[in-house]
């Protein structure tokens, strides 16, 4: 049985410029770090709850889920192709779009908190979004001027940033509780060549919602992306004895738009954790259209099980599904290397019918 507990860990605490000393949590599975604030699913109508259930058939009993690769009537090719570099970007964008959204957003949330509190202290505890503040490479703060009078401008040996705070509303008693507790958290950041989003966010121990609206690159291009995510996390109530037993879910859904094609996200995470050995699920059933072709998901779906980023119960392991373009299978999903106990585990991937490889 599980029960909501409140529980605040701060958000995205990987992947951002500025390491603040946030707790060593497990990472989420979904792309991201663990990113794990607290929500009540089903809360906000514009985002459907997460579907507890999202193992297709196939994933408990060890049993094959059907073979989608019909052969095709006479006449028609025995093997679909892949249409060179712009349908290569689209695919990429319904693979990695909703994810990296969320995780360069993160960041960006992660990193405006840090630089927010570090020059407000600086200014003896005056809450500051604006001017200019320079930092060394161990993110210690070496100047601070006013100006500009209207966005925060960030010099960093490892990147520059530019935040434009429209909203700064919540718990002000440490970075990581503004974090997992804020009542209004509006903002537009920039990392040139990285992203550009505008991020609204709410968070607090009833649930959280991040919109995020904006350009983000991708390894084969940008992507324009306008995706709602939002998650929650449930404890054990009698977990093994000095375990700590958490489930944490969340969803994403919204539009990407990249190579002359639109996509609808929609993408569920699951991820059960005892200490910190994990039971990741995801399912994505986003679909696409191009050029007058329809791309979906069958769906695709991994499960994965680790402890400590290291594989665990191969038994366990499972990649199903593709995608499709035309009702015909061009991709399957499947884990890019062998999985062995103890070792890192392998990077999800989709492999196109041309044998080309494809983040997930």
């Amino acid at each position: 049985m599980f029960v909501r507990r409140f529980r605040l860990i701060a958000i995205l605490c990987l992947g951002a410029v500025f390491q603040f000393g946030c707790p060593t949590a497990p990472s989420g599975g979904d792309g991201s770090p663990n990113v794990n604030p607290f929500p009540n699913p089903g809360t906000d109508p514009q985002v459907p709850p997460p579907n507890d259930n999202t193992q297709p058939p196939g994933t408990n009993d060890n049993t094959a889920p059907p073979d989608t690769n019909e052969d095709p009537p006479d006449g028609e090719p025995s093997t679909p192709t892949i249409g060179g570099a712009d349908e290569l970007a689209f695919i990429e964008a319904m693979t990695l779009g909703p994810r990296r959204t969320f995780t360069r957003g993160g960041a960006l949330m992660n990193d405006a908190v840090f630089v927010v509190f570090t020059v407000s202290i600086h200014n003896g505890n005056a809450l500051t979004t604006t001017g200019t503040a320079t930092f060394d490479a161990q993110s210690n703060l070496t100047a601070y001027s006013p100006a500009p009078p209207d966005r925060l401008i960030v010099n960093h040996p490892n990147q520059a940033f530019e935040f434009v705070i429209t909203e700064f509303v919540g718990d002000f008693s440490s970075r990581n509780a503004f974090l997992n507790d804020h009542s209004a958290f509006k903002f537009r950041g920039t990392v040139v060549g990285t992203a550009d989003l505008q991020i609204d966010s709410i968070a607090n121990n009833a649930g959280f919602r991040q919109h995020f609206v904006g350009t983000v690159m991708l390894p084969r291009g940008e992507i324009q992306t306008d995706i709602v995510r939002a998650g929650g996390d449930f404890f054990d109530i009698n977990p093994p004895v000095g375990a700590v037993e958490a489930l944490f879910r969340s969803s994403i859904v919204g539009i990407v738009n990249a190579a002359g094609g639109t996509i609808q996200a929609s993408e569920v995470f699951r991820d059960r954790i005892v200490n910190t050995s994990q039971d990741i699920q995801i399912n994505v059933t986003s679909t696409g259209v191009r050029n007058g072709a329809n791309y979906a998901f069958v769906p695709a779906f991994f499960r994965q099980t680790e402890k400590d980023g290291f594989a665990t119960e191969p038994d366990f392991w499972r990649a199903i599904g593709g995608l499709e373009r035309d009702e015909v299978l061009i991709g399957t999903c499947k884990y890019d290397g062998d999985i062995i106990v103890g070792r890192p585990s392998p990077p999800r991937i989709l492999e196109l019918i041309d044998s080309t490889k494809v983040d997930m």
